[in-house]
């Protein structure tokens, strides 16, 4: 199931007025996708058979992931989806953020949540989705991987990229850097 170039998401989150900051997630692996394939494929079906496409699915995907293994009595617990297959999800999202003064950092996305930094809208966008980006990974062939992301990436400002977390700070620090003389740069469109 592995892309011999991982295409990954990238979702902007502006989280004051001027500062934008970057969610980079990275598709699950193979075990991950063994572990839960029933609930992913139930929730894919019902994405697409609910008529919830690239417009609609990257807001509705974790609550319909959730819904699912809730009424399966596997959303709780250690081995349950939300610990596992979510924690999973968190544990490959990244927050890249500008820094005081010293370009941009990496950030799990985990502590971003312990901390407050997201509202509960930015949390609820951001978690959805990351969770169609996940079904749409694992789920939908190669070929169709790209073009299905970008579109809804499209519409919801996500993009799909195939720069890692580390790539994309030092791309957004180099794009940044030979603007960032006198007033405060602006951040260019990052490349696919």
């Amino acid at each position: 199931m592995s892309l011999n170039k991982r295409i990954n998401f990238v979702i902007p989150v502006e989280i004051k007025p001027g500062v934008t900051v970057y969610v980079h997630s990275t598709p699950i692996g193979e075990e991950v996708f063994e572990s839960y394939f029933k609930v992913l494929a139930k929730a894919f079906t019902e994405m697409y058979a609910g008529g919830y496409s690239a417009i609609s699915g990257p807001r509705i995907a974790k609550l319909l992931i959730k819904q699912i293994s809730t009424d399966a009595g596997i959303w709780e617990g250690k081995n349950g989806v939300n610990a596992g297959l979510l924690g999973e999800i968190h544990r490959l999202t990244n927050v890249v953020a500008p820094t005081n003064g010293k370009g941009w950092g990496v950030t799990p996305y985990e502590d971003y949540l312990n901390q407050s930094i997201f509202d509960s809208d930015d949390v609820s966008e951001i978690e959805n989705a990351l969770c169609y980006f996940t079904l749409a990974s694992v789920m939908h062939k190669k070929a169709e991987l790209r073009q299905i992301l970008d579109e809804a990436g499209s519409l919801w400002g996500a993009r799909t990229e195939l720069l890692d977390c580390m790539g994309l700070k030092d791309f957004l620090l180099t794009s940044t850097q030979a603007e960032s003389i006198g007033e405060k740069a602006k951040v260019s469109s990052i490349p696919s």
